[in-house]
């Protein structure tokens, strides 16, 4: 048996989300998933969101709030494809949950600026989580790209379409490897899309996930850019973008 294998769509999973995590009385369609702790605080000090229910992961309790005002959901994840996938199946169980709008930071692998946006349109499977969640392949369709092209039509916001290369090892994204994902026609190197995809397509969620580039690794040399220094008000310019996508996803 292959490790390509892994997908076991016959038998029961030991253990699942509703042995761990009890249904909240609070029920949401419409979450904000996120990996930005400063966008985070930012929220707390601007009194813009009140804690729902607290869920647990292997890094501890984590606080999932309501934007005032709205019937939306949003939290600060874990970083990487295993946490990300497991908080998602967490909050589902608690609240309910149908729709997911990702956003967060990318790497370029083409001359993109940085703060670009980026709408991911298919994810090259190079983590290990989601292959428990659909049969094995290269590739994973982004299936609400074109929808949410859409809406940032609509909203009148300049995007790149384009694939994503999703991967665990962060310190091991060769130049060949880069090389062979371009030709692909990746332009985005991220930690959790392909397996965002797959839990959604598993459980019936419907995922809207977008980035904004921040280091490059499009030359000889990688370049962090604005990776990890970018202005707190900058970062909210996106997180208001994904309040007003996330409106208007929920109300559909």
């Amino acid at each position: 048996m292959s490790i390509l294998d892994s997908f076991d769509s016959k038998t029961k999973a030991m253990i699942g989300p509703e042995d761990c995590v009890q249904k909240s009385e609070f029920q949401l369609d419409t979450c904000i998933i996120m990996w930005q702790h400063k966008i985070t605080r930012e929220l707390l000090e601007k009194d813009w969101v009140e804690e729902l229910v607290s869920v647990s992961s292997g890094n501890g309790p984590k606080p999932i709030y309501r934007i005032k005002g709205t019937n939306i959901g949003v939290y600060e994840s874990p970083v990487g494809a295993p946490m990300t996938v497991g908080m998602v199946e967490n909050v589902r169980q608690a609240l309910g949950i149908k729709n997911i709008l990702a956003f967060g930071i990318c790497g370029v692998l083409t001359e993109l600026e940085e703060g670009k946006c980026i709408i991911p349109t298919a994810a090259y499977r190079d983590e290990g989580t989601s292959y428990h969640y659909l049969p094995a392949s290269d590739y994973i369709p982004i299936k609400n790209a074109g929808k949410l092209a859409e809406l940032f039509d609509g909203l009148g916001v300049d995007y790149v379409l384009g694939k994503t290369w999703t991967t665990d090892a962060m310190y091991r994204e060769t130049m060949g490897n880069r090389d062979k994902r371009v030709a692909d026609g990746c332009v985005a190197v991220d930690m959790e899309c392909s397996a965002l995809q797959t839990v959604c397509d598993f459980r019936g969620m419907e995922l809207y996930q977008f980035f904004y580039g921040a280091d490059s690794l499009s030359g000889t040399n990688w370049s962090a850019r604005i990776l990890g220094n970018y202005e707190v008000d900058k970062r909210m310019k996106f997180f208001s973008l994904a309040l007003e996508l996330a409106k208007i996803i929920d109300e559909q």
